[in-house]
């Protein structure tokens, strides 16, 4: 969700988010986080045909039309909102393009559902579950806001989230140039954060921009040069208000 609680047709109120209210977008990224593409979705207005295809539904018709430019044998994560049986047959079949998904117990074919044993059943039987000492990391649920453990904690950028022109276009400039560096196997103290690397572009385009003072002085000696082939006094204006204002004599004082 993009915030933005402006007037727009584009408007949408989505519960139990951190901004509920803004432009509802979908991205496709890298696993580092470089954005490839992105819908923001306007309604019925979203697909040409003015509604999404009946067999995939909103969430598979929009991953249909992110993985338009995707190549075969590439894989695509999704959550439960994208995924149905229907989308993975199609990106698989048709298009050669692996997919990995959470999914939605309503949407899995009957033909797939399968009781599973539960724990209690299996220890009646005898059947006990063994598992080794060494694991591997616990994962621990991170909220959308966190308001304790910030020490502990961190969510990424905000700013990858917000698709607005400079900021988007700086921010996957910045991904694309750490990974470069980090595939010519360069220092990590020669690659750039987000704030140094912002502050260097910021640089770079200012040394390009012209002096504001040598425009200034240009644009003044170009009106000079015209006013003088016009015949226009090239006197300063305060100059000649002041001379306008004196009191001309009066004819027995002449």
């Amino acid at each position: 969700m993009i915030p933005f609680t402006g007037a727009t047709s584009l408007r949408q109120y989505v519960t139990n988010k951190p901004n509920p209210e803004g432009l509802k977008s979908f991205a496709l990224a890298t696993p580092d986080g470089l954005v490839l593409d992105f819908i923001v979705y306007q309604g019925l207005k979203t697909w040409p045909a003015g509604k999404p295809e009946p067999k995939l539904g909103i969430g598979g018709s929009v991953v249909k039309a992110l993985a338009t430019n995707v190549q075969p044998g590439h894989t695509v994560f999704m959550d439960r909102y994208f995924t149905n049986s229907r989308l993975l047959e199609y990106l698989g079949s048709e298009r050669g393009i692996y997919a990995v998904g959470t999914i939605l117990t309503g949407r899995v074919p009957a033909s797939c559902k399968q009781k599973l044993t539960s724990d209690k059943e299996l220890s009646e039987r005898g059947i006990y579950a063994v598992g080794t000492i060494l694991t591997g990391r616990v994962p621990a649920s991170c909220k959308q806001k966190l308001t304790s453990d910030k020490e502990l904690m961190r969510r990424g950028r905000e700013s990858h989230r917000k698709p607005e022109n400079g900021v988007f276009a700086l921010v996957n400039s910045w991904i694309e140039d750490r990974s470069d560096r980090r595939a010519l196997r360069e220092p990590n103290k020669n690659i750039k954060d987000l704030l140094a690397f912002t502050i260097y572009v910021a640089e770079c385009l200012a040394k390009n921009v012209p002096s504001v003072t040598t425009d200034l002085a240009e644009a003044e000696q170009s009106t000079s040069s015209s006013d003088n082939d016009l015949g226009v006094s090239t006197e300063p204006l305060t100059d000649q208000r002041r001379k306008a204002r004196k009191l001309k004599p009066l004819p027995n004082e002449v």
